[in-house]
């Protein structure tokens, strides 16, 4: 109770010191604009005496300047026969509208409180707050510990890799010997120049070229520590990529860590802001990756090599977050891969790795409906990648067996020459 007498009386304070003005009685009449400007003309009569005393102004300019001046008193003395006074509006209606203004603001003010506020909530003390983010902390630690480290989901990442490599789905990785070769050595001349920067940033990017995504999280890992308090957003972000790469599209504590990083930098960066999403969908939280994703399809570019990934698993995103959106593909369209016909090498490459680690890894690990197997098969096919469509039809005839949507995957298969009619 005591708060809000204090509060009142303050508001009341306040306010009836700026009304002041506003309130104080008046007796003036008002005056004519002609009036003032006689009494300037009077002013400056009085100034040509004296300028004319000092020897400013010669007897001839004193009494040209002074027919002048004279003439426009003449002239105002005839405007203020005919000019109406201002007149103030009456005390009693300036004092209501003060009146009223205060009203406003207090109970305005007390409404809106009592509407959005929290009355008769307690105070919040600093040891509080101390050990409300201290449970934060424990709890995001006891979330991390409860979760595949980034060592362990490499590991099996690299089980199942070898596993489907062994079976009819064929590697996803073109070797090129000749850059596998100058990369090695590479790697080994780096062995004894640990600190050169350059050196180790040429070999990060290269190694993911090659797609040996755990050797370039290492060496990515080596250019952040070299760079220390240098590092940027892109170095941080492109560390976090590497090891979701590394294990085979999951997100780790220690690459959330590297994307948290990035975005305490640069919250605005495009490719932070999709991995932003990417995680938010891993760790359960569709609604805010679907805010993230959306907001980078409105922005574009449509080249942006993200951009065919959030296709193929916004659909999704959007049904779990109970957001419906009739717009958003389920998966990359033909016009999406057609698309990477305009782009350099590099691009399609990495528009492909995107692609693959998105919507192939997805429905690896997570499955996904009929059509966005079909969708998957189609954009092989445009592609001309019929051995990678060849398998994903092998694989989806087993989990749609007994499923009416098989048809539309046999479908695409077939419009991508690895079916029959």
């Amino acid at each position: 109770m005591m708060f809000w007498i204090f509060m009142a009386a303050m508001t009341l304070v306040l306010l009836g010191w700026m009304l002041i003005p506003f309130l104080r009685r008046s007796d003036s009449g008002g005056e004519r604009r002609a009036s003032y400007d006689m009494q300037v003309f009077r002013d400056q009569l009085i100034e040509i005496d004296s300028d004319l005393n000092k020897g400013i102004l010669t007897e001839t300019e004193s009494q040209r300047s002074k027919a002048e001046i004279s003439r426009r008193l003449l002239a105002a003395a005839e405007a203020e026969q005919v000019e109406t006074a201002t007149k103030n509006a009456p005390q009693w209606v300036t004092q209501v509208a003060g009146l009223g203004i205060i009203a406003v603001i207090v109970i305005g003010g007390f409404a809106t409180y009592q509407s959005i506020g929290t009355p008769g909530a307690r105070d919040f003390p600093l040891t509080d707050n101390v050990a409300l983010q201290a449970q934060m902390r424990q709890d995001r630690e006891a979330l991390d510990a409860s979760r595949t480290s980034q060592a362990e989901a490499e590991a099996i990442f690299e089980t199942r890799r070898a596993a489907l490599e062994e079976g009819s789905f064929p590697s996803i990785n073109t070797v090129n010997q000749e850059q596998n070769d100058l990369v090695n050595q590479l790697k080994e001349a780096l062995v004894t120049r640990p600190d050169d920067l350059e050196g180790h940033q040429m070999l990060a990017r290269n190694l993911a070229g090659l797609q040996r995504f755990v050797e370039a999280r290492l060496a990515q890992g080596t250019v952040i520590a070299l760079l220390a308090e240098n590092a940027t957003a892109v170095d941080h972000i492109a560390h976090a990529e590497l090891m979701i790469n590394a294990a085979g599209g999951y997100v780790s504590p220690e690459a959330f860590r590297a994307l948290e990083k990035a975005l305490v930098l640069d919250a605005s960066n495009p490719r932070g802001r999709y991995f932003a999403g990417y995680t938010a969908n891993q760790y359960g939280y569709p609604e805010q990756a679907y805010r993230l994703w959306a907001g980078l399809l409105e922005e574009g570019p449509e080249d942006a090599p993200w951009i065919p990934s959030i296709r193929a698993q916004i659909g999704a995103i959007a049904e779990a977050a109970g957001i419906t959106r009739p717009d958003v593909l389920r998966g990359p369209s033909e016009q999406d891969i057609e698309a990477a016909g305009d782009m350099s090498a590099d691009e399609q490459t990495e528009m492909i790795r995107n692609m693959v680690a998105g919507l192939a890894s997805r429905l690896a690990n997570e499955g996904g409906p009929a059509e966005e197997w079909a969708r998957l098969i189609g954009a092989y096919g445009v592609l001309n990648e019929t051995e990678r469509a060849a398998a994903i039809w092998a694989e989806a005839q087993q989990i749609f067996a007994d499923d009416e949507g098989l048809a539309s995957i046999r479908a695409a298969a077939i419009s991508a020459g690895v079916a029959s009619e």
